[in-house]
Order: C-alpha cells, then sequence, then structure tokens
C-alpha cells in the first residue's frame, strides 16, 4: 500500500510562505521556482508518483486528473486516464446519458461483472446483434448469458453463434449452449477461485448465481482475468474487483442525489462541482450524500483558503478541490475581481488540512509540467487540468483543420458556448442570468493523451528529484521555494533563439498570448 501524506510539518515551505504572508502577497506558479535539495535516489527515473485523490482512491504513478470538462472528459478520456494509471472525471452532461458513459468504463475490463448484459431465449440472433450496433459506442463484445423473466440463467451464447451463424433468424433459445452444460459458480466466489476452475475445466465464462433463488447476479470472463494477472495491467488502476476506476462531476442537492441513484455501485469518487464551493448549499449536500452514501468518496470544492477546506472536510468531503478562476480558459477573476493565485491557495489549504490525511487537489493555472510540480510542493496530492488532456485524441469532438493545422475545441464550462450548448443539460441548471466565465478556442491537436502524460509526468519526476524527493510526501517534507523576479522568468523559459520545431508550437502561443493568427504565421 502506498504512504498515504498527512500534510506531515514542511518546515522550509513553511518559513518561505510565513515570509510571503507578511508582505501580504499572493503568488502563482510563474513567482516561484523550487530550490534544489539533495538527490536522495540516482536519477528522476527513481521517483515514484503513488499519489491520492480522495481518501480511497488512489493514483498509480500519476498525479494527474483530467477535469470534468465537455471537451475533455467522458468515457473514452477516462478509459486512457485509468490505463495508466491515472483517473478522469465525467462531467455532468444529462444524468443518465452521465451514467452511461461512467458505465462504459467498468464494463471495459472487469475482473467481475456485477451487472452483465444478458439476452431473452425469444431474441433472434438478428436482434441482439443490432443490439450491440445501434448504440451510440457500439459494444464491442458478442458473449452474453441468456435469463428468463426472473434473471434465471437458462443457457449462454458466445462470439462463436454469431461467427459462424448463417441463419440470423434462429432464435437464442435454439443456438444457445443450454445451462446444464455451463460452468457456473457461487456468488461470492473470489476472483482467484475463479481464475483457477476457468483454467481447470477451459472455460471463458463463469457466471455466478444466488444460492437461494438461482439468479444470475453476475460474471467472470476469463479474459479479465488473466488480463489482471498481466505486467500491462498493472500500470492500470483498477477498483477491488478488477474494473477501472472512474469518477463524476455532480451538482448540488436534488441533482446530486438523482445523479447518485443512477451511478452508485459504478463510480470510484464523485466530485461536487462548484465553482465556488464555499457555500451552505455544498456543505448540505456533501453531508447528505455521505449519509446516504457511505461507501462512495465526494470531493468537494472549489475553495481557496484554508478555513473553507476544513469546513467542507469537516463535513465529510474526502478530497478538496483548490482554485478559483486560474483556468486558461477561465475569465472568473476578470468578471469578478475575486480568487486568490494558485500557489498561495494550494499553500493555505494545506497548511489547514495538516495532519488530516484528505488529499488536496490542484485545479486549474497549469501549463507546463513544471507547473504540475510547483502544485505538488506547494502542497497538494495531484492535480486536476483541462489544458493539459486538452485537443488529445480521447477528448470528445471532431478534429478540424486550419490552414493545414490540426486543431480541437477547448472551451471552459463556463464559457457562452457552454453555457448554450449545455441549458439544462447539467447540475440540474441555475436560475437566473449567469454571467459568462470563461472563452472558447482551439489547440493544436496533441495526439494520444498516454504520449502527453509521459512527457508530463516525467517532467514532474525531474521536479521532485532536483528537489532531493522519492515520493510526493517527501517531496512534500524537503521541499523549499525561491521568488522569482521577472528577470528570473525570462530565464526559466528559452530565450533568445527562434523557435522552430513543432515542440516549441506551445510555447509560441504562450508567447502570443493565445492569438491563433500569430501563431499559425509562426508555424
Amino acid at each position: 500500500m502506498m504512504e498515504q501524506d498527512a500534510h506531515v510539518q514542511a518546515p522550509a515551505r513553511d518559513a518561505f510562505f510565513d515570509c510571503i504572508r507578511a508582505e501580504r502577497l499572493a503568488l502563482t506558479f510563474d513567482d516561484v521556482r523550487i530550490k534544489q535539495g539533495w538527490a536522495c535516489v540516482p536519477s528522476e527515473g527513481d521517483v515514484m508518483l503513488d499519489t491520492w485523490f480522495s481518501r480511497r482512491v488512489p493514483l498509480k504513478s500519476n498525479v494527474i486528473v483530467t477535469a470534468a470538462m465537455d471537451t475533455v472528459t467522458e468515457s473514452e478520456m477516462a478509459i486512457a486516464m485509468a490505463k495508466i494509471g491515472g483517473l478522469g472525471i465525467v462531467w455532468a452532461m444529462e444524468a443518465e446519458r452521465q451514467a452511461d458513459e461512467v458505465r462504459r468504463v467498468k464494463y471495459l475490463l472487469q475482473g467481475r461483472l456485477d451487472n452483465p448484459r444478458t439476452v431473452m431465449p425469444t431474441e433472434t440472433l438478428e436482434e441482439v446483434l443490432n443490439r450491440c450496433r445501434r448504440r451510440k459506442k457500439p459494444w464491442k463484445f458478442r458473449s452474453f448469458p441468456v435469463v428468463d423473466a426472473e434473471s434465471r440463467l437458462i443457457g449462454l451464447i458466445t462470439k462463436a453463434h454469431f461467427d459462424f451463424r448463417q441463419n440470423w433468424s434462429k432464435r437464442v433459445a435454439e443456438v444457445m449452449i443450454p445451462a446444464k452444460e455451463v460452468m457456473v459458480a457461487a456468488a461470492d466466489v473470489d476472483g482467484d477461485t475463479a481464475y483457477e476452475m476457468m483454467i481447470r475445466e477451459q472455460k471463458k465464462f463463469l457466471p455466478l448465481l444466488d444460492r437461494q433463488t438461482g439468479r444470475l447476479v453476475g460474471m467472470y470472463t476469463h479474459k479479465d482475468l488473466d488480463g489482471l494477472r498481466s505486467e500491462r495491467w498493472r500500470a492500470f488502476n483498477l477498483d477491488e474487483q478488477g474494473r477501472l476506476r472512474v469518477g463524476a462531476a455532480i451538482g448540488l442537492k436534488e441533482d446530486a442525489h438523482k445523479r447518485m441513484e443512477l451511478l452508485h455501485g459504478y463510480v470510484d469518487v464523485v466530485v461536487v462541482d462548484q465553482m465556488n464551493g464555499a457555500t451552505s448549499l455544498v456543505e448540505e449536500t456533501v453531508r447528505e450524500l455521505k449519509l446516504a452514501y457511505p461507501d462512495v468518496d465526494i470531493v468537494a470544492g472549489n475553495v481557496v483558503r484554508g478555513i473553507h477546506a476544513q469546513r467542507l472536510m469537516d463535513t465529510g468531503a474526502d478530497g478538496i478541490k483548490v482554485g478559483l478562476g486560474g483556468g486558461s480558459i477561465c475569465n472568473t477573476r476578470d468578471k469578478s475581481g475575486a480568487g486568490t493565485p494558485q500557489v498561495s491557495a494550494i499553500e493555505d489549504v494545506a497548511r489547514a488540512l495538516r495532519g488530516s490525511g484528505v488529499p488536496i487537489i490542484s485545479d486549474g493555472a497549469m501549463v507546463e509540467s513544471g507547473d504540475v510540480a510547483i502544485a505538488l510542493a506547494a502542497g497538494a496530492d495531484c492535480v486536476m487540468s483541462g489544458h493539459i488532456p486538452a485537443a488529445t485524441d480521447e477528448t470528445p469532438g471532431k478534429r478540424w483543420r486550419i490552414r493545414g493545422v490540426p486543431v480541437k475545441v477547448y472551451r471552459g464550462m463556463g464559457s457562452k458556448e457552454a453555457m448554450r450548448d449545455n441549458a439544462g443539460k447539467r447540475l440540474g441548471g441555475v436560475r437566473g442570468y449567469r454571467i459568462p466565465q470563461g472563452v472558447s478556442t482551439v489547440m493544436i491537436s496533441k495526439g494520444p493523451v498516454a504520449d502527453v502524460m509521459k512527457e508530463v509526468l516525467a517532467g514532474v519526476r525531474l521536479g521532485i528529484w532536483i528537489a532531493g524527493g522519492r515520493t510526493i510526501p517527501e517531496f512534500h517534507r524537503c521541499v523549499d521555494f525561491d521568488r522569482i523576479t521577472a528577470a528570473g522568468r525570462r530565464e526559466s523559459h528559452p530565450h533568445n533563439i527562434v523557435a522552430v520545431s513543432g515542440d516549441d508550437v506551445h510555447r509560441l502561443l504562450r508567447a502570443s498570448d493565445g492569438d491563433l493568427s500569430t501563431l499559425l504565421r509562426a508555424v
């Protein structure tokens, strides 16, 4: 089991921020740099990034969670992130569709299927096949338990019944393997026992039946159990049943309860998704959900002050999301005049929650891998980002071309366009007029999210290693900062050169203040 950081003493960091507070200043990523420490391991490759998103939801060799945004995280992104040890938070679309997206993640590879898809004996093979194909994201599997109206197992059909069938009008009952020839087990059999049974009997499927009623309550598949034992799957972020972990965003009060009814049993963690988490409605929602669903972790936010984080934690929050208006496509601070620079916000919350064991999630304002390292140094256990995974292959939406450059849309959930497209669909709606608090833009297509995360996480490891850390808890204890000047900031980036390679395009975008025409002229 990985070490769970209780936000232990960080004397050097405390001393640094005590000085900053004395000057009544608040800092963000470009205001500071991590000080060099004495490296305790040979290289950055020896740094371990295991951490926590919430009290019971870990991240494996990954510190990044993808944000609940309609241009960032649906099932495809959540699956890709869980496969590299991270986590995706499915955005708060229509409640039923969101639940389908979450279930799609859980059903992808399961050591145990608690609610396997079934067919009726009266269906034809053609009807079953059409049911697989008609879904928005078609089912790739073709093996199903056959049940009666009382959910009792009466047979099994497999992919072979579809691969070699010429008469598609035949009913399932005519071609299925009858129940008496199907190996079954009791509902409480564990994965190791199930795997041994399937190897011994050379069976690919093991339906699980209730001892008293004979009803189908689950199923193991050899492919998934075998995969759980493979080297490749060891990097996956899996729950206790061998399923990919996934999170979902929910709203307040009635919306939260409606979504939880649909998500319960599938979602590992929910995020009470509010720009301003320092409200009584957030507090009440967390309290109600913890009473109704004690087995599900609740992350709450967003806050930027330690006293507010403490209040949400005391209410029952299993993780605290920190950040207000710092996202690259967010203009809440411009519109409201409110907000705290991100590094100071993280440190204030980390100091308030010290010793609690409640993870802190830095949300927003991070663009470079160095920003992620600084967020962790300030006291975060992990980060949530929309910018980093934006425009990767797994994000929702089409890929476009502008003057031959492939781009994808990236927009804030408070942007005018997102508010228009999602009116009434997310978080139960909001009374009265809401001022837009975000913008829409395009970003150059980045390719697979795994490749992007590999690059970012390598930078994070480098920062921790230079500081003298080996794990994130050690990093928290040993880290110290320098505050830098404008000259130091310029020196931190490539300078006195002309950027010509594709790898430097994002730097051009930053230098052009997001002006796409300037960027396109440069490339």
